[in-house]
């Protein structure tokens, strides 16, 4: 039995009318219509609503040849994403009328004023540009109400930032941002929003500052991959890791990095230290305590802030937030008593370390 007369069978069966249909899927009674006769086919995704609301199973409506409608769907965004513009923008929109409610189809519309945006200098040109971008802001809005996918979900609020943006729909912007959960994104959308403003400018810093962060800490779980996988790495090796990771840091931090490490979670001079301490390069383990040092005193100087400035060329004017498990003076101390500082307990530069960290703890 043909797709127009099963679905007409089972609309008969249960009394509805062709509006009422319509009604319970979210579309136009004319595309019920154009089932019923035959004319087109309902895309994968209404099948699937439909099968759920005859309480039949999708086999049973999959008598129409899905597999073709999903190709001449892709067949269709193909085109718009390798020519977006006008002639794109009305083959989507006919053949959304034809598979209504299509994500796909809905996405590439939603892309086309992104990928093909022409100078507007007239007030004509200018008015038309708007209406093509709310009706972009609509099909993402959509696809935020009813996709599942993340990669779809996650391409649609970024693009809908740009188009806030451009309309200068501010509230609806910082609705957007404040429903996502993850904390990089929303910094991504945050950038987005800022761009050709000064605030543009420390959000990306605190980008980079992200994800120097994040390669620390990663390079350092590498450097300890004994722990996870027994013979991954000498400690030479992984104390060779850790000083590429401490130049890269130097590079990018110009002269202030010690400043950088009071800021960083990862403590990375601490780690260091342990490692020369283990493979007997004791000068080098206290070179790296006298960095430690420096970091441990510094946050004395901002008593009471919760931001500390970073003193480079990348990080001018930037403020780090200030962690909670961020090292002080009091805390390096504890740390000395660590076991892995043995070898060095008895040279008189460790002592003159320790007699620093005191002092500055009671000055406090």
């Amino acid at each position: 039995m043909a797709f127009a007369n099963i679905i007409k069978k089972l609309r008969h069966e249960r009394d509805m009318t062709q509006d009422e249909l319509a009604e319970s899927l979210g579309i136009t009674p004319q595309a019920v219509s154009r089932w019923e006769t035959g004319m087109t086919s309902p895309d994968t995704a209404i099948i699937a609503k439909l099968a759920y609301l005859f309480d039949v199973t999708a086999d049973y409506l999959h008598e129409i040849d899905t597999v073709k409608i999903d190709s001449k769907i892709k067949e269709i965004c193909d085109r718009a994403y390798q020519n977006p513009g006008d002639e794109a923008s009305e083959e989507l929109r006919r053949a959304l009328e034809q598979y209504p409610q299509n994500l796909k189809l809905t996405e590439a519309l939603m892309l086309m004023p992104f990928y093909y945006h022409p100078d507007a200098k007239t007030d004509a040109e200018k008015r038309e540009r708007r209406r093509r971008v709310d009706e972009a802001i609509r099909c993402g809005e959509y696809i935020l109400a009813h996709a599942t996918d993340p990669e779809m979900l996650g391409g649609a609020r970024y693009i809908l930032m740009h188009y806030y943006r451009e309309t200068g729909d501010r509230a609806k912007a910082e609705a957007l941002i404040e429903s996502v959960g993850n904390l990089s994104e929303k910094l991504d959308m945050r950038i987005t929003l800022a761009e050709g403003t000064p605030e543009w400018v420390s959000l990306m810093q605190e980008k980079v500052y992200e994800h120097l962060n994040a390669l620390n800490w990663n390079i350092y779980i590498l450097s300890i991959a004994n722990a996870y996988v027994p013979g991954t790495y000498t400690s030479e090796q992984s104390a060779a890791m850790l000083e590429k990771l401490q130049k890269a840091n130097e590079i990018l931090m110009d002269a202030d990095t010690p400043y950088f490490y009071s800021c960083n979670p990862l403590h990375l001079p601490w780690q260091l230290a342990k490692r020369y301490c283990e493979i007997g390069q004791y000068d080098k383990a206290i070179e790296q305590l006298e960095i430690m040092k420096e970091s441990a005193l510094e946050p004395n100087k901002f008593e009471g802030k919760k931001k500390f400035p970073l003193r480079s060329l990348i990080f001018d004017r930037f403020e780090c937030e200030k962690h909670s498990h961020m090292w002080d003076a009091a805390w390096m101390l504890d740390i000395l008593g660590d076991s892995y500082y043995d070898s060095i307990r008895s040279d008189p530069r460790f002592a003159k370390i320790e007699s620093e960290l005191k002092a500055a703890i009671k000055d406090r």
